[in-house]
Order: structure tokens, then C-alpha cells, then sequence
């Protein structure tokens, strides 16, 4: 009961607060941006509560299956967006993230009982590397909500409709650099993943475990890797970048949809 109370008033926090911000974008009024950073924290709490109290009753790790993975995933998310607004005051970055962190909080529910590990493959360094995992994830999910950010305040001033309602969005200079430095500290987590992934393969016997979960994992950073070095070599930046950081991203969940599924599938 507690679980299900919990989630619920989680989702129901983050909705509310994101209608707020989207509220102050197309009419900005006084308090709405400290309101909707109130209710994101209070969703924080009870996000916090409902794996809590998920994990108790199962007397396990948060990160021994892809569910847990997922609601640690979307809690993470919030907290580094709590954490850059508190530094940064980045308006309206919310409206990008919140989104994203829903989906996987509800893709978490949704998939409870079904994508479990097997206890053939459950070991600690499974969960270490999924640790990295997620921590990169979180990393470019922040990456990826300031590209998307930085495409659509692109495309607005392109048209010359970055008037009125639109000026409340972070400016393109802001919102490439967050991207940049989230996709920066992302990339080695990733690495790490990737690794302590292949040392768990090894392990486990003749690349057992082998298969479009990690190919998509290794396109995934060798995406990051190509538009972080274009970044830093080639002073690639802007709406290319952007779109380059969508697409590792978009690898990314990939990911997780190849892992539920196969699973799920008892693979």
C-alpha cells in the first residue's frame, strides 16, 4: 500500500510541477519557477520513499534488476537538475527533463516482475557495472534535455519568434555548455560501464552473455565518444553537437528497451 501510495504522489508532484513550468514559459507570473522547484523537491522525497520502501519489502538492491535501475535512474535525473538549478538557475530546464524522468519512472512500474535478473547472472560486479551505467545516464540525460533545449531556442531564432513567452528559455551559450559538461562527466562512467561490462562478460564464459545489449552499448559510446572529441579537436558546438548528443542518448535508452526485452524473454 505504502509503495503504491508513494508512487503515486510522486507522479502527481512531478506533473504538477511540470505544468507549472510550462505555465511560466507562455505566461511567466510571479513564484511559479520557486513553487515548481518546491514540488520537485517534494516529488524528490517521495521518489526517494517509494524505492525505499519498494527495496525493504524485497530486501534487495535497487540496482538487482532493470526496474530498480530505472526508478533509481529517474530519481538521479531530478536530483542533478535540483542540483544545477541550484547553481545555475538555468530557467525552464525542467520542462525538458521532468518529461524524461516520468517516462522512466512509469517504464519502471510498468515492467516490475518482468525484466528481472536471473539468478544464473546476478553478481556484485553486475551491479557495479550497472552502477556506472546508470550514473552515465544520468549524466547524458542532463546532455540530452539542454540539446534538445538548445534545438528548439535554435529553431526560434532562426524564425525570429524568440519574443515574449520565449525569452523566459536559457540562452543557446548556456544551454551548450551544459551539455557539453554533462555529457563530459557522463563519458567516463560510460567507459567504466563498459568495461567493468566486458570483465563481467569474461567471467561469466565465451561471451555468454553477448548480444544486442551490448552492441548498442558500445555504439552508444562510440557515439559520445566521436561528438566529444569533434567538441574538444574540431570546436564542434552548436545545433551539431546537439543533435550528435541526442543520438548517443537515444542509443542509450536503447539499452535499457534491448535489456527489458530480452530479459523478459528469459534470454
Amino acid at each position: 500500500m505504502w509503495v503504491s501510495a508513494f508512487f503515486i504522489i510522486t507522479i502527481a508532484l512531478y506533473l504538477t510541477a511540470w505544468t507549472l513550468e510550462l505555465a511560466s514559459v507562455f505566461r511567466p507570473y510571479r513564484g511559479a519557477r520557486k513553487l515548481s522547484a518546491i514540488l520537485v523537491g517534494g516529488a524528490a522525497c517521495a521518489h526517494l520513499a517509494y524505492i525505499a520502501f519498494e527495496y525493504y519489502i524485497h530486501r534487495h538492491s535497487p540496482l538487482a534488476d532493470l526496474n530498480g535501475s530505472l526508478a533509481a535512474l529517474s530519481l538521479g535525473v531530478i536530483v542533478a537538475l535540483l542540483l544545477i538549478q541550484q547553481r545555475k538557475k538555468i530557467p525552464s530546464l525542467g520542462i525538458f527533463i521532468i518529461p524524461i524522468t516520468l517516462v522512466f519512472l512509469l517504464g519502471a512500474a510498468l515492467i516490475r516482475g518482468v525484466a528481472e535478473v536471473p539468478e544464473r547472472v546476478a553478481s556484485a560486479l553486475l551491479q557495479v557495472h550497472i552502477a556506472f551505467n546508470v550514473s552515465g545516464l544520468i549524466a547524458f540525460t542532463l546532455a540530452a534535455a539542454a540539446a534538445l533545449a538548445y534545438i528548439v531556442q535554435e529553431h526560434l531564432l532562426r524564425k525570429k519568434r524568440i519574443v515574449g513567452a520565449f525569452q523566459q528559455l536559457p540562452s543557446l551559450e548556456v544551454l551548450d555548455n551544459v551539455s557539453a559538461r554533462a555529457s563530459q562527466i557522463g563519458f567516463p562512467l560510460l567507459t567504466a560501464g563498459v568495461i567493468t561490462g566486458a570483465v563481467f562478460i569474461t567471467r561469466a564464459g565465451s561471451g555468454a552473455f553477448w548480444g544486442s545489449t551490448q552492441t548498442i552499448g558500445i555504439l552508444t559510446w562510440i557515439v559520445f565518444a566521436f561528438v566529444l572529441v569533434l567538441r574538444l579537436v574540431g570546436g564542434y558546438r552548436g545545433k551539431r553537437a546537439a543533435l550528435g548528443t541526442l543520438i548517443g542518448f537515444a542509443c542509450g535508452v536503447s539499452v535499457l528497451a534491448a535489456y527489458a526485452l530480452r530479459i523478459g524473454g528469459g534470454v
